[in-house]
């Protein structure tokens, strides 16, 4: 979640891909190539003008941005020489001396940031979060009463009020609050759940059955609030909440393919590292999770990074961990870690489900080797030969080789299932067929398949 004042430079959200046919949350690629470009633009105008703040701390917010701790610390600093009294480079300095877990340095950039009324709010947030983890509550408490209090309306601050209140003793205060904010804010599963600890009547909606009910249908709700306790130094908090038995969900009311609680990998991880921050030992947790299922399972928050470094400290040959860790890199566009953590997952276990689509696509795209991509393409049509994306990217790559049209038609046909051959195969398909004179074949191909027609391009029919 971000806190404070936007860069001037505001990013896209990177999204995640649409087919459904590749595991890793990496957005599209033409927007992966976006950034990519933007970096190396970055690099190539520091270098050409070293000195210059506004490219220096441009960049080092980008690099922020996009998880490169080490070189937006470096970046930020530089620009702090240039300009130390500027609040903006200690506020996002800060963040990344958190992100590298330097406490002591994150929280003298976020004091040097806190006089600026700009940056006041954001950095006394960030500020109360860093004493509430080393166990001073009450000085977290002071914190936000000082830079963001509870009149504010700003509903982060109201809830970790809430839960700081409840949690150094102050009772009153927080039934009081909460009782307070529950209704203004009736959206905040947070207080919610905060209401119902403090045994705050349950209005419709509030009861711990429904509570428990809604979570249950989207795990992500879960891992939300889980976050927002971590940040707050709240691990038995945290694993109260991971550690529930949460009532299966009608596959109406949740995402199709989506993980039920008992099965969700990366809620297992983080109770696992839930109990470490409790000084107990996570490999119980860690070992369950690395045998669950990984499909529509997509990790995209800062925090799932530091917890998957965790779980492979526990257990280097964690393969679910090093693919999860490798699609998380990828979706900041951060692409040879990325890729080596995918080569690892690969090493230890090839079976994982879109591990050779996602690494094949990347070489393929990004990397432009579209020799490695088809070796990545052809394993994978081993262990998932009913993923029609393979195919499809596997003729791109065949494509690219100079294969001939025929061979690459052959590829396609070993489709287990032609009958359920998806649109845009038998599209690609029947341009094969009809590329190296086929035509015969290629409206027999489409005689059995309804093709729908494709935006901005003419019906695909038989043809003599």
């Amino acid at each position: 979640m971000h806190v404070g004042p936007q860069p001037e430079h505001k990013l896209p959200d990177v999204k995640a891909w649409s087919d459904g046919d590749f595991v890793s949350s990496s957005g599209d690629h033409e927007l992966q190539g976006e950034y990519i470009d933007a970096w190396n633009t970055y690099q190539s105008g520091l270098a050409k003008f070293p000195a210059s703040l506004p490219l220096l701390k441009a960049t080092g917010r980008f690099a922020a941005n996009q998880w490169r701790f080490e070189e937006a610390a470096k970046l930020l600093g530089k620009a702090e020489e240039i300009a130390p009294s500027d609040a903006e480079i200690h506020y996002y300095r800060g963040i990344v001396e958190t992100a590298l877990d330097h406490r002591a340095n994150a929280r003298s950039e976020f004091e040097a940031a806190h006089g600026s009324p700009a940056f006041r709010s954001a950095t006394g947030l960030l500020l109360a979060e860093l004493l509430a983890q080393q166990h001073d509550a009450a000085g977290a408490l002071k914190m936000l009463e000082d830079s963001c209090p509870v009149s504010a309306d700003d509903l982060r601050c109201i809830e970790e009020t809430v839960a700081l209140s409840r949690s150094a003793g102050e009772l009153d205060r927080a039934k009081s609050l909460v009782a307070e904010s529950v209704s203004r804010y009736p959206t905040s599963l947070f207080l919610r759940i905060e209401a119902v600890k403090l045994g705050i009547q349950a209005t419709s909606g509030t009861s711990a059955p429904e509570i428990d009910k809604h979570l249950a249908a989207d795990t992500s709700r879960i891992l939300n609030i889980v976050q927002e306790y971590n940040r707050l130094g709240l691990y038995t908090d945290s694993l109260e909440l991971l550690s529930r038995t949460y009532p299966n969900v009608a596959a109406e009311e949740t995402e199709p393919g989506a993980s039920q609680p008992s099965t969700d990998p990366m809620l297992a991880y983080y109770r696992g590292f839930c109990r470490e921050k409790l000084g107990k030992s996570g490999v119980s947790d860690y070992t369950a999770a690395a045998g669950m299922r990984l499909l529509y399972v997509f990790p995209n928050d800062s925090d799932d990074f530091f917890v998957l470094r965790a779980a492979l400290a526990a257990n280097p040959s964690d393969a679910s961990a090093h693919f999860l860790l490798g699609s998380l890199l990828f979706s900041k566009t951060i692409v040879d870690p990325a890729l080596a953590e995918w080569r690892i997952a690969e090493s230890i276990n090839p079976k994982i489900p879109s591990l050779q689509a996602s690494l094949g696509r990347a070489l393929l795209e990004l990397k432009k080797q579209p020799k490695d991509a088809a070796a990545e393409f052809e394993l994978g049509m081993q262990v998932e030969p009913d993923n029609p994306a393979l195919y499809l990217k596997l003729n791109e790559a065949m494509r690219q080789l100079g294969r001939p049209a025929a061979q690459r038609a052959e590829m396609m046909k070993r489709f287990p299932d032609p009958p359920n051959m998806p649109p845009d195969l038998v599209r690609a398909l029947v341009d094969a067929l009809r590329e190296c004179g086929r035509n015969d074949e290629a409206n027999a191909v489409l005689a059995h398949h309804f093709m729908p027609a494709k935006e901005g391009e003419a019906p695909l029919q038989p043809q003599k």
